[in-house]
């Protein structure tokens, strides 16, 4: 765990809970929190003032035996009456505590996994309540609750007063900074799509010139890619074709014959497909 991290024109110096002499770096790349992030860096007066500002929503994850007889196994389902209003400041208030989200990750099992939001204005066993009035509604039975989780920290964002007034823009300025970047959810949304979205723009954008020096060893990562890329390679033979989807874990899949059946994908043939999008 981080305690402390010191800037200088000179480098990067990290400190971590075990003790023991500083770390020393030539860049800093955030990705925790920037409100978190004040108890360990030492911020500047823009920095504190523009972290500051973030806020986040109180979330709770609830597992529960849940039987709805609609409900698909892998399926996730959005329960509208439970958004709450679009400009709502408080969104356990708005939403009453109620599931946002429900999903049956498996199909042997009843256990269902819901999503609701919560905060100091609800209180003990509204969700519960809730959410045992919402599956009587669509038909089901409840079973009770197995697991309670809550995020404090849900979804960084800004106020709209913030957004109107460019804090967005004034949080990018500070990228490079005190040798500093800065990735994570607030750039964006909270989805880690969203958040690798980010994070390789940023790379792109301020480390491009990063070469590795010429007596690093070892290939670059493009390098390892393209090694990876050719072990990955289908070779077309029919025998063949079952010998790299089977080594590769994947179901093994004839490809198309002369009748123009439909082609199925093994799994080493996607996995060489993304490293192609990936070092083209």
């Amino acid at each position: 765990r981080v305690a402390s991290v010191l800037r200088s024109t000179g480098g990067v110096a990290i400190t971590t809970a075990a003790g023991g002499a500083p770390l020393a770096f030539d860049k800093l790349v955030v990705a925790t929190d920037l409100k978190a992030a004040r108890s360990f860096l030492d911020t500047s007066a823009e920095e504190a003032d523009l972290f500051s500002r973030v806020r986040h929503l109180n979330y709770h994850t609830l597992a529960s035996h849940i039987e709805i007889p609609w409900v698909k196994p892998a399926s996730v389902y959005y329960l509208g009456g439970h958004q709450g209003e679009r400009d709502a400041v408080d969104a356990g208030a708005a939403t009453g505590g109620c599931p946002t989200i429900l999903f049956r990750p498996y199909a042997a099992s009843n256990l269902t996994i819901t999503w609701a939001y919560g905060g100091a204005s609800l209180a003990p066993g509204t969700m519960e309540a809730c959410l045992r009035r919402t599956v009587s509604s669509l038909g089901g039975r409840f079973g009770g609750v197995l697991l309670q989780q809550e995020w404090p920290d849900y979804f960084p964002h800004l106020a709209s007063s913030d957004l109107a007034s460019q804090v967005p823009r004034r949080l990018d300025a500070l990228q490079g900074r005190k040798r500093t970047y800065y990735v994570g959810e607030i750039f964006n949304l909270p989805l880690v799509s969203e958040c690798v979205d980010w994070a390789r723009y940023l790379i792109k954008r301020h480390f491009r010139d990063v070469r590795p020096p010429p007596s690093a060893r070892g290939a670059s990562a493009p390098t390892i890619m393209r090694r990876q890329l050719k072990v990955a390679s289908l070779r077309r033979g029919r025998g063949r074709w079952r010998e790299g989807a089977a080594a590769s874990g994947g179901a093994a899949r004839k490809p198309a014959g002369a009748g123009g059946a439909r082609r199925r994908y093994s799994a080493t043939e996607l996995m060489r497909q993304q490293l192609e999008a990936l070092v083209s």
